[in-house]
């Protein structure tokens, strides 16, 4: 297997934090509704832009809004994973992939991966067309909560050397997750946008 994480010893702590933030109450739900996911991963690549890198996500130092999904340490919604799996599923008759394409991006979907019907091919669509973003963990010093070890399997030819390291110390800060509108958010560009609950509804490129 390919996919051998390992996670921070402060990761389960920082999700609770997470989730009575943004998921505690029925009024944090409705004000955060377009959050779908919170992933572990410190995003540092952007993939609708053939999986470049993004200096910005390097430097994060605060939590954020973004629109592409960390799959490394993935806590989906249930509400929305099921909206997801709707999406999916209207696919699956379809020739793959020219329906989900997102205009403007030279390799969604199919060319990013070795295998073109990957489930996060189709999710940067579904939530690129419905405004929606993953709350992701902006650790600093090249830290993370989850780390992939990246050895050779479906994904990798042969080990790859890792470019994280996980994070092993408490930091003030960690447990800091902002309010709207000074929760910081990028769309599927990687380009800031003003506010992610109502800013997100399909980018344009760059």
């Amino acid at each position: 297997a390919d996919m051998i994480w390992q996670v921070s010893p402060y990761y389960f702590k920082w999700l609770l934090r997470a989730l009575d933030k943004y998921r505690g109450t029925p009024e944090a739900r409705k004000m955060y509704s377009h959050m779908t996911a919170i992933t572990l991963q410190k995003a540092e690549v952007n993939a609708i832009n053939h999986w470049a890198g993004w200096q910005i996500g390097k430097d994060m130092t605060q939590h954020y809004a973004y629109q592409q999904p960390g799959s490394w340490g993935l806590l989906f919604f249930p509400e929305k994973w099921r909206d997801f799996r709707d999406f999916r599923e209207s696919s699956q008759d379809k020739e793959c992939c020219a329906a989900f394409k997102i205009p403007g991006s030279s390799n969604q979907n199919g060319a990013t991966k070795a295998n073109p019907d990957a489930w996060t091919e189709f999710y940067n669509k579904f939530i690129w067309q419905n405004g929606y973003y993953v709350l992701t963990p902006g650790v600093p010093r090249g830290r993370t909560l989850c780390l992939n070890h990246l050895e050779p399997g479906v994904h990798y030819s042969e080990k790859m050397q890792t470019w994280q390291k996980l994070l092993e110390i408490e930091y003030e800060g960690l447990y800091t997750f902002p309010d709207l509108p000074d929760m910081l958010a990028y769309n599927g560009w990687g380009i800031r946008v003003r506010n992610a609950e109502t800013d997100l509804v399909k980018p344009a490129k760059p």
